[in-house]
């Protein structure tokens, strides 16, 4: 079966990331050198939430957990770059194992209607 992402009839899973304490120790730093706190410029509302295609829609287990895989550093990159940190604040290496012990994730198999 093909990935799908079908927004309308909501077919598409979520993943919502939780900022752990080493994304808190990376960004306050980042936010200091603009001369800004961290209750100014961070909201847990904000938190990053992906959509991505339907969990039903992967062959099997090992398939989205390596999709999710690859798409970590992706979500790294957009998440820190969200507080415009320059060059020499973000991480030299990107990888997965940096966005595991940034955040926390949860995995969400769809999106309810409000009835």
């Amino acid at each position: 079966m093909a990935k799908q992402i079908d927004t309308g009839n909501l077919m598409f899973s979520l993943v919502i990331l939780r900022p752990r304490a080493a994304f808190f120790d990376w960004l306050k730093p980042v936010l200091r050198k603009k001369q800004f706190s961290l209750d100014q410029v961070y909201f847990a509302e904000e938190n990053g939430v992906w959509v991505i295609p339907a969990i039903g829609t992967f062959n099997d287990t090992p398939e989205l957990e390596k999709y999710l895989e690859d798409l970590k550093p992706m979500m790294v990159k957009e998440e820190l770059g969200k507080f415009g940190p320059d060059a020499e604040d973000m991480p030299q290496e990107i990888t997965p194992v940096l966005c595991n012990s940034l955040f926390d994730f949860e995995v969400r198999d769809r999106v309810q209607k409000v009835l």
